[in-house]
């Protein structure tokens, strides 16, 4: 709707309320009332009326005796707005049982309402809501009924349980002496363990067994029933019904927090997660009124079972670990089906593990040690292939109910970098069926401690290690006992050299010199077992000699690339005819031992009976790639390693491994080493080394660059992973077994009998990004495809959400495009989805058997299209495709069948823009004023602000005003050292007018600084607004790397960011940033530069407070801003007129006389 409509709309609007506020009311004939309770509140209807449905305390609908009218009262949570809809005829505030309420007036076809919604919500923010639905339209008749209605209303102690206020959830005890039973129950075929202390009820139905097992105090409990009966079809019906009763009386439901198929107790099934209201369950009664509940159903053969859990929603996370632990040991006994064993949560394994003291004085001193090699509990694979982190040890503490995992990142967990991991810890718990968890990132010294918050969110405690704990991680061990090559393969983003060589060193020439010293550890000795010949190093390692290392390391590191823009290209060649297995490598310290000493490590051996070879690449002694090659070694080894700290090992058949180094390359360079190694222990080894040389060359590797990137076509991908793409494995397929990458791009060919068979590639963060995207502005994705080569693929642009990592579908909402041959059928099928499906989001067209040699996404604003060869193009309008949006991209093989083989042969993937070919004027049309502005910030305090500080800030210690601007200092090991401005009201109130003209608050900050800012809003006034924000928006620069981040989050699903160019901010930027608020999107942009928008539940009456604050861009950074100036005011639409200025005023400025002669000269 244009702001013309609007307007006209707005004014009749005011028009027929005042009209509708003057009739007579009519009366009614009088009749008998009967009272109906719901929670708190009581109200009333005729005797003669009859109940259509009702919900404990939740909801109520009566209907007359003529159907005629339909009375609705529930208690709703106010998640959408109540006005601007074109059925509404009129609203009004009005006061009902003491307490302010709207009162609304809609005309459908159909019927009438009169729909009464109280302003004032309860504790758990729902509103009382009336409703009057009438058939016959008669307003004037519904009017009286309505007012004898809400005068029969009122609030008062509704009694029982609903009265009872929420109290903390009791501690549970939960077998802490570690005394724990297993129950099995013959009459219902299941058997489930938990501790001793907790009370066990067991009762008989007809064709149900039932076990509820309760914690002490009453703090959760967790429900077992067993169902039998003599059809399948009997059975899911008494499955059915015991649902419809869990749910009408034992868990009123408020919402629904997810709903999915999952695996419990080693069944699979449907579970439903819910926030409700928490009544006596099967006569046990719960400590706590508001709670979660957990139902899961499974239907087997002969038996089917429910399992539920229910705790508070405060609940600790002891007790949430020990019921999802008594719910996951269920096991369903012989003859009723296969109950698989259980796979989440993490429980000691079967030699108990090694007692380990690491970190004991934060975990206590019971924890116990994994051995990687025998670790293979679900979240291993969260760590696996393609997921950018790398596992070093798991351990189980407090009294083993607590994993701990070691790991390295390849993305700093305290930075701007939340789309990466939140989705991991989320996939992470989710594997672990709730059970709270820790890792501790080695790289980053960082301790991160992950639970289950409320709803989707996550409750994320980060907290760095201190000097002594550093220390003592460094000096603990980082693999498997006893194994000297851990198999956890696992994939960081990586990348590889590109362009020509500036000059070239050659470093062994077949002869020892000066730069060299000879290498004899793990049962190698160089005076035995090599020798210079033939200008080469020669080593042949007998039998029985350990791991036999024998060869030759640098005495001083060796300069690598200089710059970021530089790379480094090291060539190994051999002698293949003599040699079966060797290593080479790159370390950091002054130390022979390669294995210790090593941060990039590639190996080659052959098999015992020399039919194949194995080529591996190690990284910080963590496995990141292995493949399999030919017999014969291979004759030459390239291992180029960027100053962008990309590694990529090059062999001689065209394919290649990466990998990227966390925390960059040292500046001094790398030790190198090149020597024989057994294959395996005691085994013999033989290496011919006839030369290394170094290349040093120009970086040039295609993909995203941070803004400004002014590049008309950019190459996002063209073989090379670079740190812009992680490989992808999904539902059967595997990277490792399934693809490579060669000069002629990706390659999958998956086998039959791999489910899903999905591998192939996609971007852990944005890489397309919509700038200046207005009018005829066009962004093209083109992803170029082998057809001879290729079977069936799926390509998807999925803005930042949820999903997507390694293992995970992407995530939505996205655009995908699948192409692939049914089994049997004579053609190619296409489908085309905008997910969430929508009506008409939906297409599938027959093509070609043939696969299509390119597939394009264009993305217009509003709308995507797609093409590809033999298809007509697909065109839909999609809400995502806006100013400020950015959109991780995915490739990867489908197959048209489960277990079907299938190929994709991926080339490249190009993006090419095309602004928009209109100058870029923007403001009101001539004539027009813009609308007005207030500034409620000038650099020294006003009533309209307060000081705030938080989370380590202190504002009177790092806070001065100062030339004009609030300048905050705040000093390293402050925490986020939270400081700065919060209003003393609300900031944002939204209004009808959000809908056309978001409410637009202006930043500045002192120009050519390097600040550390965010801007929060929330509906509650509090310093700390992270845990209720609405909005929270961050411009900050990241020393270190040179590099600013803009980032606006809403939601952990809905949290956005990217980088920019230092260079461009310093000499661009005039230290402005405008917050765009509106009705369900808010956008956070620097004019003239790069903008972030994204969803938000922003509405209608939303009255929301602010922070604006200097905040560490890491935990225990310092952090700088220099506050000038705050101003807000509605945002003025391009081409206002003045009819639309006029109706985009407040309130009380609006002219009447204005707008009547606005609309005369209009017509």
């Amino acid at each position: 709707m244009n702001c013309r409509a609007a307007a006209v709309r707005s004014w009749w609007i005011k028009v027929l309320l005042a009209a509708a506020l003057l009739l007579p009311a009519l009366p009614l004939v009088a009749e008998e009332w009967q009272p109906f309770r719901l929670g708190d509140a009581v109200f009333e209807a005729p005797s003669a009326w009859k109940t259509t449905f009702s919900q404990k305390d939740r909801e109520v609908r009566l209907a007359s005796p003529d159907d005629n009218f339909q009375l609705l009262a529930f208690w709703w949570f106010p998640d959408e707005p109540l006005l601007g809809y074109d059925d509404i005829v009129s609203h009004e505030r009005i006061v009902v049982a003491g307490r302010s309420a709207l009162l609304i007036h809609s005309d459908y076809p159909q019927l009438g309402v009169l729909n009464l919604a109280f302003e004032e919500p309860r504790e758990d923010g729902r509103v009382l809501v009336v409703k009057l639905e009438f058939a016959d339209r008669n307003f004037d008749r519904a009017s009286v009924l309505m007012k004898d209605i809400m005068s029969r209303i009122r609030f008062g102690d509704g009694g029982g349980q609903q009265g009872q206020a929420d109290q903390p959830a009791p501690a549970a005890p939960g077998g802490q002496d570690g005394s724990f039973e297993r129950y099995s129950d013959d009459e219902g075929g299941f058997s489930i363990s938990h501790s001793a202390d907790w009370s066990r009820n067991t009762a008989t139905r007809k064709g149900m067994r039932l076990v509820v097992v309760e914690a002490p105090l009453g703090a959760g409990l967790v429900l077992v029933a067993s169902f039998s009966a003599e059809d399948t079809f009997a059975l899911s019906g008494r499955l059915d019904e015991y649902e419809r009763l869990y749910y009408e009386e034992y868990v009123i439901t408020e919402s629904i927090e997810a709903d999915e198929e999952i695996r419990l107790g080693g069944l699979e099934g449907r579970a439903v997660d819910a926030i409700a209201d928490i009544y006596a369950v099967e006569g046990t009664r719960l400590a706590f009124r508001k709670g979660w509940s957990r139902f899961f159903r499974a239907e087997q053969e002969q038996r089917a079972y429910v399992i539920a859990i229910i705790h508070s929603l405060n609940a600790d996370q002891a007790l949430k670990s020990s019921l999802f632990a008594i719910a996951e040991s269920f096991v369903a006994q012989p003859g009723d089906g296969d109950a698989g064993e259980s796979v989440s949560t993490l429980t000691l394994p079967s030699n108990g593990g090694v007692p380990t003291r690491r970190l004991s004085d934060r975990f206590g001193d019971d924890c116990r040690d994994f051995e990687l090699a025998q670790f293979d509990h679900p979240t291993r694979d969260r760590f696996g292939q393609g997921t950018g982190a790398r596992l070093r040890w798991v351990m189980l503490c407090s009294d083993y109910t607590y994993p701990v995992y070691g790991a390295e990142f390849d993305y700093d967990p305290s930075g701007q970098m939340a789309d990466y991991f939140h989705p991991l810890y989320l996939d992470l718990l989710e594997a672990l069926a709730e059970q709270s968890y820790a890792i501790v990132a080695l790289n980053d010294a960082l301790l991160i401690r992950v639970g289950r918050g409320y709803g989707d969110d996550l409750d994320i405690d980060v907290d760095p290690l201190d000097a002594e704990e550093i220390a003592e991680l460094a000096g603990s061990p980082e693999t498997a006992a006893g194994e000297e090559i851990p198999q956890d393969p696992s994939h960081p983003p990586a990348g590889g050299p590109d362009g020509g060589a500036d000059n070239a060193d050659i470093l062994f020439d077949g002869q020892m010199s000066e730069l060299w010293l000879p290498l004899s550890t793990a049962g190698g000795d160089f005076s035995r077992f090599a020798r210079i010949a033939d200008e080469a190093l020669v080593v042949d390692v007998p039998a029985g000699n350990s791991w036999g290392k024998t060869g030759l390391w640098s005495r001083n590191p060796i300069a690598m690339a200089a710059t970021a823009d530089g790379i480094a290209r090291v060539r190994f060649d051999f002698d293949t005819k003599a040699t079966t297995s060797y290593v080479l490598a790159f370390g950091s310290a002054d130390n022979a031992e390669e294995w210790e000493a090593h941060d990039i490590r590639f190996t080659w051996s052959s098999a015992a009976d020399g039919s194949t070879g194995t080529a591996a690449l190690f990284v910080r002694r963590q496995e990141v790639w292995r493949i399999e090659t030919g017999s014969e070694p291979p004759a030459e080894i390239a291992i180029a390693i960027g100053g962008d700290s990309v590694v990529k090992v090059e062999l001689p058949d065209g394919r290649w491994m990466e990998a990227m180094l966390p925390g960059g390359i040292p500046t001094e360079g790398y030790r190198i080493y090149a020597l024989a190694h057994a294959p395996a222990h005691g085994l013999a080894a033989r290496m011919t080394l006839r030369s290394i040389a170094l290349e040093r060359m120009k970086l040039v590797r295609p993909g995203a660059k941070a803004f400004p990137d002014g590049r008309g076509e950019v190459v996002l991908f063209d073989g090379e992973l670079g740190r812009d793409w992680l490989r992808y494995t999904w539902a059967g397929g595997d990277f490792a077994r399934h693809a490579k990458l060669t000069s002629d791009g990706l390659a999958v060919d998956v086998p039959g009998g791999n489910a899903w068979g999905n591998v192939g590639i996609f971007s852990p963060l944005p890489l397309v990004w919509l700038d200046d995207f207005r009018d005829d502005a066009e962004v093209e994705i083109a992803f170029e495809i082998d057809p001879a080569r290729t079977d069936g693929f799926g390509l998807t642009l999925a803005r930042p959400g949820y999903g997507g990592i390694h293992g995970n579908a992407p995530g939505s909402p996205n655009t995908t495009y699948y192409w692939y041959r049914p089994k049997g059928g004579d053609t190619g099928r296409a489908d085309f989805h905008i997910n969430p499906h929508r009506d008409g989001d939906f297409d599938r067209r027959d093509l070609p058997t043939v696969a299509p040699a390119e597939v394009r996404f264009i993305l217009r604003p509003g709308e995507v299209s797609i093409e590809a060869d033999g298809m007509e193009p697909i065109t839909h309008n999609w809400v995502e495709a806006l100013d400020g949006t950015g959109f991780h991209l995915y490739a990867h093989s489908v197959v048209s069948e489960r277990d079907e083989p299938t190929r994709f042969a991926l080339k490249s993937i190009r993006m090419k823009r095309k602004p928009a070919t209109r100058g870029g004027a923007s403001g009101p049309a001539a004539g027009v004023n813009p609308l007005p502005v207030e500034t409620v910030f000038d650099g020294k305090m006003n009533p309209v602000w307060e000081p705030a500080a938080t989370a380590g800030g202190n504002f009177d210690a790092f806070a001065r005003f100062d030339d004009g601007a609030l300048v905050i200092d705040v000093p390293e090991r402050s925490s986020w050292g939270k400081t700065g401005l919060l209003s003393a009201e609300p900031l944002v109130r939204l209004d009808q007018r959000a809908v056309f003209a978001p409410t637009r608050i202006e930043i500045a900050l002192v120009p050519g600084q390097r600040h550390n800012l965010v801007v929060a809003l929330s509906g509650m006034k509090s310093p700390e607004m992270w845990p209720d924000h609405k909005a929270w928006y961050t411009l900050s620069y990241v020393p270190g790397r040179d590099v600013w981040v803009v980032g606006m989050r809403h939601s952990p699903y809905q949290d956005w960011s990217r980088e920019i160019d230092a260079g461009w901010m310093a000499t661009a930027w005039d230290g402005r940033l405008w917050i765009d608020v509106g009705a369900g999107r808010t956008v956070l942009s620097i004019p003239g530069g790069p903008a972030v928008g994204g969803s938000a539940d922003l509405v209608e009456g939303a009255n929301l407070f602010a922070t604006v604050i200097a905040h560490a861009p890491k935990e225990h950074a310092p952090a700088h801003l220099a506050l000038r100036q705050v101003s807000i005011g509605l945002k003025t639409p391009d081409g206002m007129t003045a009819i639309d200025r006029l109706i985009l005023a407040d309130n009380d400025q609006f002219d009447v006389d204005a707008f009547a002669d606005a609309l005369a000269a209009a017509e």
